[in-house]
């Protein structure tokens, strides 16, 4: 049987910053990360109008967590003892007129996510549910301790 794919890509920007509207003083980018099964099924379902639960922005959240276990597709949830479901800002997830990208964006403020991110993924949920996750990337980001650090994935299909 033929197989025909598609390329799943991410792209993930940090910004620490000690306080509110004060220019970072470490900004990380990486690239990559795993597609979770139930995420994949999650969207399909969507498709098919099985789900009328949206990645909106009041449901849509950056998740962070403290997990080192390897990604695993058949993951459902982030793996750390810790983890915090941030929010998104105004005007996110966005597609940014595009029709294949869509792009998610919070902000963990002073006394949000205060432990080793070294886990994250695009999911729905509140602060303290993983109700379902698309994706999930373990690398270390750092160990946030106070301050306010801004995270923004871009996902993409073709």
């Amino acid at each position: 049987m033929k197989q025909d794919g598609f390329h799943w890509y991410a792209h993930t920007r940090l910004e620490k910053r000690h306080a509110a509207n004060e220019p970072p003083y470490e900004v990380i980018e990486k690239e990559g990360n795993v597609a979770l099964q139930a995420g994949i099924g999650y969207l399909f379902a969507a498709a098919m109008g099985a789900t009328a639960n949206h990645f909106d922005n009041a449901n849509a959240k950056l998740f962070v967590g403290n997990g080192t276990q390897a990604t695993n597709a058949t993951q459902t949830a982030l793996q750390g003892a810790s983890f915090f479901g941030i929010g998104m800002t105004t005007n996110y997830p966005s597609n940014n007129g595009t029709i294949t990208s869509l792009y998610f964006k919070g902000v963990a403020a002073t006394d949000q996510a205060n432990f080793a991110w070294t886990e994250w993924g695009v999911g729905r949920g509140n602060a303290t549910t993983q109700e379902v996750l698309l994706n999930r990337k373990t690398e270390a980001l750092g160990t946030k301790s106070g301050g306010e650090w801004s995270l923004e994935v871009y996902l993409s299909l073709s």
